[in-house]
């Protein structure tokens, strides 16, 4: 089925062609429509979002997903994770494998909409290592692509005594995974971001 029409304003008069497409079928049945992802359902002709893809990255590497709020990328923002550009060109999202690393430096070159822009850092269980949005700067304040004030200072454990052990999100933990980044805090106020590469 199709249809025209025809809009008048002031700059002129512009015409549309509108087409319909129609199908048939005897029943819905939801599911991923995706041949490519892990739980493809062969039955099902309409996609309800549930795709599940394997992940991309191999196993001395982590996950690095760009988002943009706006579906049109990152319009000249770039994220600098230890010398290395990450950008968004266009869309609604982007994924890289990045190096895992005893320490990564983190700087912004700034563009246009950076509240729109957000990104995640997470492993092969989907757990979020760090996050942020833009401008971001972590360790590396002289934007040189090398992580500054890396080695921990060496203090008498006697003297001062740990308090709590916290994630990103402020919740404690008893051990430490590997891959995850969490904050030491010890009674003497001085907080050590670790990250357990073992």
């Amino acid at each position: 089925m199709s249809s025209s029409i025809t809009i008048m304003e002031e700059d002129g008069e512009f015409s549309y062609n509108i087409i319909f497409y129609c199908s048939s079928v005897d029943e819905f049945t939801l599911g991923c429509t995706d041949s490519s992802a892990l739980n493809y359902n062969t039955n099902a002709n309409i996609d309800d979002g549930s795709c599940e893809y394997p992940y991309p990255c191999t196993f001395n590497e982590l996950l690095l997903t760009l988002e943009d709020d706006a579906d049109d990328g990152w319009e000249g923002s770039e994220l600098i994770i230890n010398g290395t550009s990450y950008t968004l060109e266009d869309g609604d999202e982007d994924i890289f494998c990045i190096e895992l690393e005893d320490c990564w430096a983190f700087y912004t070159i700034e563009g246009e909409y950076m509240d729109e822009a957000s990104w995640t850092i997470s492993d092969e269980n989907d757990d979020i290592i760090i996050q942020g949005g833009l401008p971001y700067n972590d360790n590396d304040v002289d934007e040189d692509g090398e992580c500054d004030d890396l080695k921990i200072e060496e203090f008498s454990l006697e003297n001062h005594s740990l308090v709590k052990v916290i994630d990103i999100l402020g919740r404690e933990h008893n051990e430490h995974i590997k891959g995850k980044v969490l904050f030491y805090i010890y009674d003497n106020g001085r907080v050590i971001k670790k990250i357990n590469v073992q």
